[in-house]
C-alpha cells in the first residue's frame, strides 16, 4: 500500500526501521524508543534540506538570524516571531546546505541515477511475515534493464569509503536497506531484491559526494538483521515481556579490530 501524504504515513501505526533498529540492541531499548522525543540538530536540519531540495526540488523554509542581533533582546525576539515559520539556522549551517546541493546537483552520476527515479519520499506499508511494517523511500526508479532500484540520499560528517563502511554499520543502514528492498519487493510483487543506492554528500569544505553500492556481505548481514528484528519484536509482542541485554554475568568478545591489531 502506497501513502504518500505524511499526516497519514506518520498516523499509521506499522513498525518502521528509525524504532525497529533499536531491537538489535534489545527489546528494552526498542520500547524506549518509542517514547523518546528527537530534538532537531543542525546537523539533522543540514540533512532534511538537502533532501527536500535534491528529491523533491524545493527549498526547505530555512532562515539566518542577522549577524549581531541577539536572540535574547526585544529585537531578536521580535524577529523570532516575524520567522517563526522558518527554520533557524548558523550561518556556517546554511553555507554548508548550499555547499552539498550545488555538489550533489553538479555530480553527474548522481543526477543519471535520480533521472531513473520518478517516485520520490514514497510511504510503503506492508506485511512481511504476519507484522505490518513501513518506510518512506527517498528515490525509486527502474535501471536500464527495467530493475526496479532504490537511492537513498546520506549526508555524512566523513564519505571516505573505509570510513562510510564502519558508519553504515555503527547506525544499523544495511538493516535499512534491506528493510527498503523487503518494502518494494512486496509492493511490487517482486521476485529479487532491488539494486540498493547510497548517495553519500560530506558535509567539509570538499562537499564530495560518493555513491555506494552494498556488497554481498552487507546483503546478507541486512537481510538477518531484519529476521531478528521481527522475530524479537513478534515473541516480545505475544509474551509481553521487554528484556534488556541480558541478566546475571554477561560475556564479552573482544572485537575484531583489537583483534586483528594486537593478536594477529
Amino acid at each position: 500500500m502506497i501513502i504518500n501524504d505524511e499526516k497519514s504515513y506518520r498516523a499509521h501505526p506499522a513498525l518502521n526501521f528509525s524504532s525497529a533498529k533499536h531491537l538489535l540492541d534489545s527489546p528494552k531499548h526498542f520500547k524506549a524508543s518509542l517514547a523518546e522525543k528527537v530534538e532537531q540538530t543542525e546537523d539533522m536540519l543540514i540533512g532534511t534540506a538537502v533532501h527536500a531540495k535534491i528529491l523533491e526540488g524545493r527549498d526547505y523554509p530555512l532562515t539566518v538570524m542577522p549577524e549581531g542581533m541577539d536572540g535574547r533582546t526585544s529585537e531578536g525576539r521580535a524577529w523570532k516571531k516575524a520567522n517563526s515559520h522558518l527554520e533557524t539556522m548558523s550561518r556556517d549551517g546554511f553555507a554548508m546546505v548550499k555547499r552539498l546541493i550545488e555538489a550533489v546537483q553538479s555530480s553527474a552520476d548522481v543526477q543519471y541515477l535520480l533521472s531513473r527515479c520518478h517516485f520520490r519520499e514514497q510511504g510503503i506499508v506492508q506485511s512481511f511475515r504476519n507484522t505490518e511494517i513501513k518506510g518512506k523511500i527517498d528515490a525509486l526508479g527502474q535501471d536500464e534493464q527495467g530493475r526496479y532500484m532504490i537511492v537513498d540520499v546520506k549526508t555524512a560528517k566523513d564519505a571516505n569509503p573505509s570510513v562510510w563502511s564502519i558508519e553504515a554499520s555503527r547506525r544499523r543502514y544495511f538493516l535499512q536497506m534491506s528493510w527498503y528492498q523487503t518494502l518494494v519487493a512486496l509492493e511490487y510483487k517482486l521476485d529479487y531484491a532491488p539494486p540498493f543506492f547510497w548517495v553519500v554528500a560530506e558535509k567539509t569544505n570538499a562537499a564530495d559526494v560518493c555513491i555506494f553500492q552494498p556488497p554481498a556481505e552487507a546483503l546478507q548481514i541486512g537481510q538477518k538483521q531484519l529476521d531478528i528484528c521481527i522475530e524479537r519484536y513478534q515473541e516480545c509482542q505475544r509474551t509481553n515481556q521487554w528484556p534488556g541485554y541480558g541478566s546475571g554475568l554477561l560475556d564479552l568478545e573482544v572485537s575484531y579490530f583489537d583483534r586483528r591489531k594486537y593478536l594477529n
